[in-house]
């Protein structure tokens, strides 16, 4: 806040607002006195842990608020890595990025030492971005992958159901010409769905929210449901028999945990359905009444699991990366 050309207010005197803008439209005096102030802290850092071996990580490039952090470090010679989180998303979305957020902050890319992607399609965007990062770039994977993998097969009756809630634009590229385009049908019949289901003894649903999440049917959901916004999807995957997802990350592990996996595609323009991640058409459901026979065909029957995920494989490497030798590949990341 010292160090941008920004008006105090009595409303946001405590908290004011740093937005992008703010970073990118930064007085070149001001960003300057930024800079030298985060390089005599790193200084300072370096001089007090003396002959230790010092680095950052950042989690994605857009984080405008640590860049003079990145410049400080930079000054004293001390690495920055990008070990970038953002990797789940298609390839529209990938080549849309490197125009947009890859021209604003292509500057960033100098201050990383080296950089860590899931799989190689955000590679690809990073070098489509800057040239110079095929240098430094590796293709770890993503290391969540492996508290989703269970090795060990253990037999259950079907019970319980997750529904992992998902934005209705998720995939969907923000043009002008998709500005009617959402997901807001198959989410609502999804939620109808639930409902029926819900009066069924045999099965007890979940609904998992993102934190952040801003919904207004929750009133229309059955009491009978129960819904949960704090805390990641792991454990309710891992508690999971069926899960229902769509276009996100946590419906890419329950797929790597062996769970019988559904992603509704309830929409009337059948040509939307190319904004779907890369899912095994097999798990792709055109009418809420497929996938409610679906369902009650699995309920209160005994079934292995993990199910195998073979024909999956495709989907959870093109997203997730490959899970061979992933924890020696991010400690030679972290300490190459």
């Amino acid at each position: 806040m010292y160090f941008c050309k920004k008006n105090f207010f009595l409303f946001n005197y405590k908290k004011p607002p740093i937005k992008e803008k703010d970073y990118l439209n930064q007085n070149k005096d001001y960003r300057k006195k930024h800079e030298q102030f985060w390089t005599n802290i790193i200084l300072n850092l370096k001089n007090y842990y003396k002959n230790n071996t010092l680095s950052f990580i950042t989690f994605n490039y857009t984080y405008f608020a640590e860049v003079a952090l990145y410049v400080g470090c930079n000054n004293n010679k001390i690495p920055v890595r990008l070990w970038s989180k953002e990797g789940i998303k298609t390839d529209l979305e990938a080549q849309i990025e490197a125009k947009t957020w890859g021209v604003k902050y292509r500057h960033v890319f100098k201050y990383f030492h080296s950089i860590s992607a899931y799989n190689e399609l955000v590679k690809k965007m990073f070098i489509k971005i800057d040239n110079s990062n095929a240098k430094k770039i590796k293709v770890n994977g993503c290391p969540r992958i492996i508290d989703y993998v269970i090795k060990k097969k253990y037999q259950r009756k079907i019970k319980t159901l997750l529904f992992l809630s998902f934005d209705i634009k998720r995939g969907i590229p923000g043009f002008k010409k998709n500005k009617n385009l959402n997901w807001q049908l198959s989410y609502n019949k999804i939620l109808n769905l639930l409902n029926e289901l819900s009066e069924n003894k045999n099965l007890n649903i979940v609904i998992k929210r993102k934190s952040n999440f801003k919904d207004q049917t929750h009133n229309k959901i059955n009491k009978k449901i129960k819904i949960f916004s704090s805390g990641t999807a792991k454990k309710f995957i891992n508690q999971a028999d069926i899960v229902i997802g769509q276009n996100s990350a946590s419906t890419i592990e329950a797929l790597v945990n062996g769970k019988y996996v559904m992603v509704p595609f309830f929409e009337k323009k059948l040509a939307q359905k190319k904004y779907l991640y890369n899912f095994h058409k097999t798990i792709i459901y055109n009418s809420e009444l497929q996938m409610k026979k679906q369902i009650l065909k699995l309920v209160n029957k005994k079934f292995f699991f993990p199910i195998n995920n073979t024909k999956h494989q495709k989907t959870i490497k093109y997203y997730l990366g490959n899970s061979n030798n992933i924890i020696e590949k991010y400690l030679k990341f972290l300490n190459n």
